[in-house]
């Protein structure tokens, strides 16, 4: 079943879904001559499965076969002509004009955003007050703390954490090996741990 279904879906929610048909299954059953409890569970299990997927797909059923539709010419053409097709020869593969297999590679074209490179439209990750501010206060006390730190051990900390520079960059700008900014994190690490406990 997991072949028929995209790849973006989370394996997990599907199995809980799946016991959730299970458990609907056995609510509702009633037991008949003809009719098995594993054969009505397995199609309580597998519509929940589906209907699971449907909610976690982010493309309409119709983007979704525009797309088979456009890989399977494609990949045909491909096999035929032995070379990458032009979109004009899989629209008339497809039997659709140009504006309709443009429209079609539209439906399921899409980009995400990241928020990370929009502060302004990032959410808060935890909504409840107190817990907002002892976040808060746990970051400034961490700031406070790797004040304390030797100015080396101090600058490790915030190139690797704050400007999240590689091991073997913060040794290049110190004059010493990404082992020894390792061994420096460390004992920063280390020195944090102590302060906090």
């Amino acid at each position: 079943m997991l072949g028929q279904l995209p790849a973006d879906c989370r394996v997990d929610d599907l199995v809980q879904a799946g016991l959730v048909g299970l458990f609907d299954a056995t609510l509702k059953y009633q037991p008949q001559p003809d009719a098995a409890f594993a054969t009505y569970a397995f199609k309580r299990i597998q519509g929940a499965v589906l209907d699971s997927a449907r909610e976690q797909d982010w493309l309409t059923r119709q983007s979704r076969r525009d797309m088979r539709a456009v890989a399977a010419a494609e990949a045909s053409l491909r096999r035929e002509l032995k070379r990458e097709p032009v979109c004009r020869e899989v629209a008339e593969k497809l039997g659709v004009s140009m504006a309709e297999f443009e429209a079609m590679r539209e439906s399921a074209h899409c980009f995400f955003l990241s928020l990370d490179d929009h502060p302004d439209l990032q959410i808060p990750v935890n909504a409840d007050p107190a817990i907002a501010v002892a976040e808060a206060d746990l970051q400034d006390a961490i700031r406070q703390a790797i004040t304390c730190l030797p100015a080396r051990h101090r600058q490790v900390m915030i190139d690797h954490y704050v400007h999240d520079r590689s091991l073997i960059d913060i040794g290049k700008s110190l004059g010493v090996t990404s082992s020894r900014v390792s061994q420096m994190r460390a004992e920063a690490v280390k020195h944090l741990q102590m302060l906090f406990n």
